[in-house]
């Protein structure tokens, strides 16, 4: 299962309730934990329907509505027609319902359209995703780098990948091979001088705008991120500080 078939599926998950036992819906929530694209719309789902069922509960439930309904009912059960004519108070409540379902459907449609593939996109995606979560969704942990590309290896990723030698001598805190967009990427988690340090590698033909092999630097949120390209691949450095922290590491 893809992202955009997990997407599908997880559009009628209900937080809270046993949707997560059913296996199609286990197989999306597996997805969601490699893909932080997917999981940053999961979660923004998720929010949105418990601000729905919050609304729905607050809606007031006039003190007659079931007598009315009732006798409402009552009062056409022997017409030839079935039509129910509902008292002021239910229409009222149903039109309040009818107005939150309408919202959901319009936010549903605006956020499930293709995401758009571009650098800039994926770099705050990744750097936003480690600071939400920390390592995100970390698929193993380990401190020697050989063995880390050796994981990503066994996943059938690339592991010619082209860091400094700063980077190289780092220890490692652990690697995950997710996905963006549908797209594979690489995390490399690694320990640096004042905090964690995360990189990103993907192929550079996903996204048509990668930057050169001239270093750039972009502050996203806490972090200082670096992109570059080399060869087939696009690097994003993400980690605390400044430009000039992030340089050290790429000498």
């Amino acid at each position: 299962m893809d992202s955009r078939q997990a997407m599908e599926v997880l559009a009628s998950y209900r937080p809270g309730t046993t949707d997560a036992a059913d296996p199609q819906m286990a197989e999306a929530l597996d997805q969601v934990k490699r893909d932080p694209e997917l999981a940053a719309w999961f979660q923004e789902h998720c929010a949105v329907y418990q601000a729905i069922r919050a609304k729905l509960k607050s809606v007031p439930v006039p003190p007659n509505l079931k007598r009315e309904i009732i006798v409402a009912h009552a009062g056409h059960a022997r017409g030839a027609r079935n039509i129910i004519h509902l008292p002021v108070s239910a229409k009222v409540l149903l039109a309040a319902a009818a107005v939150v379902a309408i919202a959901a459907v319009a936010w549903f449609q605006f956020n499930s359209r293709p995401a758009e593939n571009t650098f800039s996109r994926f770099a705050d995606r990744m750097a936003r995703s480690v600071q939400r979560n920390g390592a995100p969704y970390m698929q193993m942990y380990d401190t020697n780098q050989t063995d880390v590309l050796a994981y990503f290896k066994s996943k059938d990723r690339p592991t010619d990948f082209s860091l400094s030698d700063s980077l190289k001598q780092l220890p490692a805190e652990g690697g995950s091979a997710i996905t963006w967009n549908n797209h594979p990427v690489e995390m490399l988690c690694l320990k640096g001088n004042a905090g964690n340090l995360w990189v990103f590698v993907m192929d550079k033909k996903v996204v048509p705008d990668a930057p050169g092999s001239k270093t750039q630097f972009r502050k996203i949120g806490n972090l200082m991120t670096a992109s570059w390209s080399s060869g087939d691949k696009v690097y994003l450095l993400a980690g605390a500080g400044t430009d000039d922290d992030l340089k050290k590491y790429l000498e």
